[in-house]
């Protein structure tokens, strides 16, 4: 594989040259703070974006270079003959638990406590309204991406934010890439800021700030030049953040929009919560992302992938037809074609054809266990993964009971989901 690119745009300087509380300056002075915090906090996490790289190599079964604009494609030219054997265990136990459990649609029910008919009616209407929203924002199909998301990073995130020209509120799937928060600051999952870097195209950000047209024309895209085709888009970087306020109802919170030149947006963030919904596959000990199936079942992968390239090499050395003609025999090479009942002449000893064995029944038993490992240890059925049932189990209620015994296994994971819906 090629050399999974480590930096994210210009390398920040010292840190102490910060002030890491970005959230008391001014506007005028705020984003010359904020980026190269945000800078700063990204390269001493350079481990989960080579992570998070690492896992999406295994499931797109992809040499990726980066999470960002051309760094998606793949380091080499594509060919079918450069194409290898491949059994995907991670896309296929993060798919199949797709299929399971996000393909439920939770709906959130609004009751009145001994409320009037006036307020049982106005509950039911806020419930329509609700469903309404979800299926125009498609927010179920934003939901199955970021639980998509959370099997292979670890995390799936669904931004929600208002559109002051549709006078709407709108939801948004967010690549988990895009998010910092500081290791220290998050240890107990708890974070106070978090921040979101994106690159946004310049006229969009003139059409939406016009009175800082001058100061947008000279914010760059950072020094990550790979990561963006400047010839043929004009991104610019851009960082959104949000400090939560000390306690209920105090006013010192702060939710801003900057780039590399100019502040594009400042208000007081009152609430003590980030407009992320966020989803885990399986909750760290520590810190504010999770673990996804992919990293659990990377070495059984790296495994698979060894064996089928030892298996690969061995068919193609040692399974090969060969027919073997002794030195001393006279036969004439050219009759020995594909010819049905082609007649060979030779004199002395008979040419003999060889099928050699390219490996010994044990290794493609190893390579089956291993397969079956690897759904074992994430709890999932093979009969799941191939869409069959059970032998044996021929009736309505015996189908639904297996499935439920199953479904435990995934309880929490399940719980996690529907609880995204109603955060």
């Amino acid at each position: 594989m090629a050399e999974i690119k480590k930096e994210f745009y210009n390398q920040a300087k010292n840190a102490k040259e910060y002030r890491h509380d970005w959230w008391s300056l001014d506007d005028d002075e705020l984003y010359q703070h904020l980026l190269p915090l945000v800078q700063y906090i990204r390269q001493k996490q350079t481990y989960r974006q080579t992570a998070n790289i690492r896992h999406a190599r295994l499931y797109n079964n992809m040499d990726m270079l980066g999470s960002f604009g051309s760094s998606q494609g793949r380091s080499a030219a594509e060919n079918l003959s450069g194409q290898k054997i491949s059994l995907n265990v991670v896309s296929a136990v993060v798919d199949t638990l797709s299929s399971k459990i996000a393909k439920t649609k939770p709906r959130t029910v609004y009751l009145t406590e001994e409320g009037a008919w006036e307020q049982q009616q106005r509950a039911m209407k806020l419930q329509r309204f609700m469903e309404g929203w979800r299926q125009a924002q498609n927010e179920y199909e934003k939901k199955q991406m970021a639980f998509v998301d959370s099997g292979v990073f670890g995390t799936g995130l669904n931004k929600y934010y208002k559109d002051t020209k549709k006078k709407e509120v709108c939801s948004e799937r967010v690549l988990v890439d895009e998010i910092d928060v500081d290791d220290a600051e998050a240890i107990y999952g708890q974070p106070r800021s978090l921040y979101q870097s994106r690159y946004v195209s310049r006229d969009i950000l003139k059409s939406l700030y016009p009175e800082l047209s001058d100061k947008l024309d000279a914010a760059t895209a950072g020094a990550a030049q790979d990561m963006t085709n400047t010839r043929s888009s004009d991104m610019v970087i851009v960082v959104e953040a949000w400090h939560l306020p000390t306690g209920y109802g105090e006013n010192n919170g702060r939710h801003v929009l900057a780039c590399d030149s100019c502040t594009l947006f400042s208000e007081v963030w009152k609430h003590e919560w980030f407009p992320f919904s966020k989803l885990v596959y399986k909750p760290r000990l520590t810190g504010w992302f999770g673990m996804g199936a992919a990293e659990c079942l990377m070495p059984i992968q790296v495994e698979i992938n060894k064996t089928i390239r030892s298996i690969e090499k061995a068919h193609r050395l040692m399974a090969t037809p060969r027919i073997y003609v002794a030195n001393n025999s006279d036969v004439n090479l050219g009759h020995l074609n594909n010819d049905i009942g082609a007649i060979v002449k030779f004199t002395g000893t008979i040419p003999q054809e060889s099928q050699g064995v390219a490996m010994p029944g044990q290794i493609y038993a190893y390579l089956e266990n291993l397969w079956e490992k690897a759904f074992a240890q994430e709890g999932v059925s093979q009969l799941s993964a191939s869409s069959q049932k059970p032998a044996g189990l021929n009736s309505g209620v015996a189908i639904r009971e297996s499935q439920d015994i199953e479904t435990e296994r995934f309880q929490l994971l399940g719980q996690r989901y529907e609880n995204s819906f109603i955060e």
